[in-house]
């Protein structure tokens, strides 16, 4: 009985017209990488500047994506060769060009370097495929410069904590030095368009703003139809309708957030184009300390899933808000102000990390950027699974107490 009345909840909160038009406009936007008219901005100003001739949008676009294509084709074919390919690769180029070739400061073009085809084949000169190696060395070793500084920051620390006696403090930099020791994976292709589409907030906005208009009227509907009374004197209309409202909620903030994400995945792919899924996170700038060592596709999956777990809190929430207000126009009125809180914390953090709402959780950087713990008795706890108890407690305690208070008024 419980599942029909979530499924006749879901079917009833998507039978609106103007949900359903507003569902393919968002999923639409969702898709369109805004971003691209800052880089094309961007890119006519310095072409006026050096007096080149400008170009429309969509070329501007085509050529972008041209440009990836061609950088994917050459990255993969170094990325396909086995480990002793690539030693022979590497040998062969120092005998060609000098035993500095990958190391020197300066690398100036040899006779022989820029002809096609090179040893790779005939896409990728060999001047490409040098520049290529000396790009990789040069990110592992930044990498691996990085996590070293890391471990010798947290070794201090330690020393200072035993000196102490904090023991939070030692279980937290022992954590930090077991996370950096383990090696990162090196670089071996190129990175493209992920960290536009991790980055972006865009997809989650969109997101919540469907959400709002499918949850913030879930209990108000039916007393504006004039059918609520009648509702409740069914059998299972109290007990049952509420879960089931919320039930359906959830389910929908949910799919809601996966779609919008999928859109903005695809809306990125196809235009500027994706290549790196298998590579380290620690490439992203923005993740350059991650103490995981994550591949970033493994992050965009558990982006995804946070973005997942956001719209079904702020779906709840705003599904608990309508439960206690007096109609469906307030309800959607303080569900917009509601949201707009969200928002605001979206974009702008609190100090204190358990004030950040639910809607925060979509954009997970924070979480990953560093060994971001909190003290709980002296244990550190990732402030990820914290804010996921947090707001599933809250949740529960608002679903109960609307649920309360709306039985309460039909009383």
């Amino acid at each position: 009985m419980t599942g029909k009345l979530v499924l006749y909840e879901l079917k009833k909160s998507l039978k609106d017209r103007f949900v359903k038009v507003a569902a393919v406009a968002l999923l639409v936007i969702s898709a369109v990488p805004f971003w691209l008219l800052g880089d094309y901005a961007d890119a006519m100003r310095q072409n006026k500047a050096a007096g080149v001739q400008t170009i429309s949008l969509p070329a501007y676009v085509r050529n972008v994506r041209d440009a990836g294509k061609e950088r994917k084709e050459k990255s993969r074919v170094f990325t396909e060769l086995t480990a002793l390919e690539r030693e022979a690769f590497e040998k062969s180029m120092r005998e060609k060009y000098g035993e500095d070739v990958f190391t020197a400061e300066f690398l100036p073009p040899q006779e022989g370097m820029t002809e096609l085809p090179g040893v790779l084949g005939e896409k990728v000169s060999d001047l490409e495929a040098v520049f290529m190696v000396r790009d990789f060395m040069r990110e592992n070793r930044e990498i691996q410069g990085d996590a070293e500084s890391v471990i010798k920051s947290a070794k201090a620390l330690g020393r200072d904590a035993v000196r102490s006696e904090d023991d939070y403090a030692i279980r937290r930099n022992l954590r930090i030095i077991e996370l950096y020791s383990v090696k990162r994976k090196e670089a071996r292709g190129i990175v493209l368009g992920w960290d536009r589409f991790l980055f972006s907030r865009q997809s989650a906005v969109c997101a919540f703003l469907l959400i709002l208009l499918i949850s913030a009227g879930s209990f108000t509907r039916e007393k504006d139809e004039g059918i609520r009374e009648l509702l409740m004197t069914t059998r299972n209309g109290r007990g049952r309708t509420a879960f089931a409202k919320y039930a359906a909620c959830g389910i929908t903030g949910g799919a809601v957030a996966f779609l919008c994400w999928l859109a903005s995945l695809a809306g990125t792919g196809l235009t500027v184009g994706l290549c790196g899924h298998e590579e380290s996170v620690c490439r992203l700038a923005e993740l350059r300390y991650c103490p995981w060592t994550l591949p970033i596709g493994g992050y965009a999956l558990i982006m995804l899933l946070c973005q997942m777990l956001a719209g079904v809190f702020v779906a709840i929430l705003l599904a608990a808000l309508s439960a206690v207000m007096p109609g469906g126009a307030v309800s959607y009125a303080a569900g917009v102000l509601l949201l707009g809180v969200f928002l605001r914390l979206l974009y702008a953090l609190p100090r204190r990390e358990y004030l950040a709402g639910p809607a925060s959780l979509a954009d997970p950087r924070r979480f990953f950027a560093s060994y971001y713990v909190a003290d709980a008795f002296g244990y550190p706890v990732p402030w990820l699974h914290l804010q996921t108890l947090f707001m599933t407690a809250a949740c529960i305690l608002f679903a109960y107490l609307g649920s309360r208070a709306f039985v309460r008024r039909l009383r």
